[in-house]
């Protein structure tokens, strides 16, 4: 009789007591908030959890998300263009070979290393053209092949025989 005398209390608590206040607030490592007429403005840096709850409100936890605008980012009107590249891995040279039938000429070559430097780089007015890696230590290299607006970036790989 005692058990179900304290169950029913503790039930009756706990349905009247059902209720929950939660303020605005945010933990993270940084942020800020700033007003200026009708304008205002927040951010937060180093939150990792969100979530977003709705009971007759709705509280949003975590990230920003007050609002989302979608944009639409068109395409490129450039045409694409298609690159071989070999041998892969290279000692000397690589050949890179433009596979495009209107090949207009044009075109740059780039040789970046793993740090993002331009090693070297050259113009290109024919279909098939050799690229010297003479001079280049043992290692992975990129390869930017840029033509007509739009560009492609190969890993190559010099080694030494």
């Amino acid at each position: 009789m005692k058990t179900l005398s304290l169950f029913s209390i503790f039930l009756i608590v706990s349905i009247i007591s059902f209720s929950q206040s939660v303020s605005p607030s945010v933990i993270a490592t940084a942020g800020n908030y700033a007003e200026n007429g009708n304008v205002a403005i927040s951010y937060t840096v180093g939150q990792t959890i969100t979530a977003t709850l709705t009971n007759g409100g709705t509280l949003t936890q975590g990230f920003q998300q007050n609002s989302y605008t979608i944009v639409e980012i068109p395409e490129q009107s450039s045409q694409e263009f298609s690159v071989n590249i070999y041998p892969v891995p290279a000692t000397n040279e690589v050949t890179v070979e433009f596979n495009n039938n209107n090949f207009q000429g044009n075109a740059k070559i780039a040789i970046i290393d793993e740090l993002g430097r331009t090693l070297s780089e050259k113009t290109v007015n024919t279909s098939v053209t050799k690229v010297s890696l003479n001079g280049l230590a043992e290692s992975y290299y990129f390869l930017k092949v840029s033509y007509q607006g739009s560009f492609k970036t190969y890993k190559i790989q010099k080694i030494n025989q």
